[in-house]
């Protein structure tokens, strides 16, 4: 009874454990965002990336068009151990950032960055998860007297709705 209690414990522990979470290799891949199925947008018009998965990290490789100006291009990385780390964009933004997957498959993964725009604090809290038919980021941005969510949702190429 004791070593079936030990292993019970070994493994809730193990479980419970973030560094264990694993990165999900279905987020991997081209995606095109489906204006239909997003909400928010504000203006953005059109959005492509490709993801790539470097070990736990996320390399992130995005356009977007926003209103009448011209598409913009960026990537970056997302170190995905929890740890504080900089990434620029878009344009020129820099941002302090943790990112960190969860659940023990990698069914989602968290990033939560803050960033000064022109003297002020602006928060978000980023949450990507891969559905059956798309990935969806959904963000929350906060800064004084704003708070604003956004959600954004991705598929393969040919697959949005149109």
């Amino acid at each position: 009874m004791k070593l079936a209690v030990c292993v019970l414990v070994a493994a809730a522990t193990l479980l419970a454990t973030p560094s264990l979470a694993w990165a999900n290799s279905e987020f991997e891949g081209e995606w095109v965002l489906d204006v239909k199925r997003s909400s928010d947008l504000g203006r953005l018009m059109s959005a492509t990336q490709t993801i790539v998965l470097e070990g736990k990290n996320l390399r992130v490789s995005r356009t977007i068009t926003r209103g009448i100006d011209e598409p913009v291009s960026y990537e970056y990385v997302y170190v995905t151990d929890g740890t504080v780390h900089n990434v620029v964009g878009p344009p020129e933004f820099v941002r302090d950032v943790t990112a960190e997957w969860k659940g023990f498959f990698g069914q989602k993964l968290e990033v939560k960055w803050t960033m000064e725009v022109q003297g002020i604090s602006v928060e978000s809290t980023e949450t990507w998860e891969k559905k059956s038919k798309g990935l969806r980021l959904t963000r929350e941005f906060k800064a004084p007297m704003i708070r604003r969510g956004q959600k954004l949702y991705f598929v393969r190429p040919g697959h949005h709705k149109r």
